[in-house]
């Protein structure tokens, strides 16, 4: 396949869909364009089941050398390239959360382009870059990074409404918890391991490695979760 990024380090981009990460994308992306035909890199951020369609309907306006960026779990670069039917246009998949919003999110990307992952890095001034080896990675990343928002929001809520109903004050329980996770969180960017900050909190016997221990059901639910990408 020829090389289809020209070499430069300013990119035009432009976002197609608006939906959470869809504003998340114009919130970091630089030099946002309001046309496709003028962007270098263009971000589809669209379900899954209408991707074919949007691409397909761009796709003849789309400069040469430009990129193509998805934001779709289980579209393969093979379908992309198929929806384009053209080979002069970069490909890459991209899997941020709605975190993204905040600035804060990392962007695991697959694309088997050299050039095209370098435009990538350009557009994303600022942002963490994850190079996937595989695409399959990549739909892996959609549960553990694209999904995990939800997961971890749910897990909050289910421990909040227990303390709830065992008479505690909703906010006052909401805000222990934002706060431990905001500390746990600086922990583990400042170098601490997951295991080093439950040892200081557990003592053998105590409360915490009984709750622990109950914990390990959850693991079949885990299991179960990060197979999602496989059905």
């Amino acid at each position: 396949m020829k090389n289809m990024v020209s070499k430069m380090t300013f990119h035009r981009n432009n976002v197609i869909g608006l939906g959470n990460v869809g504003r998340g994308l114009l919130r970091v992306l630089a030099n946002p364009t309001g046309k496709p035909s003028s962007a270098d890199n263009v971000w589809f951020s669209v379900p899954s089941y209408s991707l074919g369609k949007e691409i397909r309907k761009i796709s003849p306006e789309l400069k040469a050398n430009s990129n193509i960026f998805t934001v779709c779990p289980k579209t393969t670069v093979k379908n992309i390239r198929h929806y384009l039917d053209r080979d002069d246009i970069g490909i890459g998949r991209v899997m941020p959360s709605t975190i993204s919003m905040l600035g804060m999110s990392v962007f695991p990307v697959y694309t088997d382009n050299n050039e095209t992952f370098k435009a990538c890095i350009e557009s994303l001034v600022g942002e963490r870059v994850l190079r996937m080896k595989d695409e399959s990675q990549l739909e892996s990343m959609t549960l553990i990074n694209g999904s995990s928002p939800a997961y971890i929001s749910w897990l909050i809520n289910l421990i909040v409404e227990k303390g709830v109903r065992q008479g505690l004050d909703r906010e006052s329980v909401m805000q222990c918890l934002t706060m431990n996770m905001f500390g746990v969180t600086r922990k583990l960017i400042d170098g601490y391991t997951t295991e080093e900050i439950i040892e200081r909190v557990r003592t053998p016997g105590g409360v915490t490695s009984t709750g622990l221990k109950n914990l390990k059901r959850l693991e079949p639910v885990i299991d179960a979760i990060l197979s999602g990408t496989k059905k």
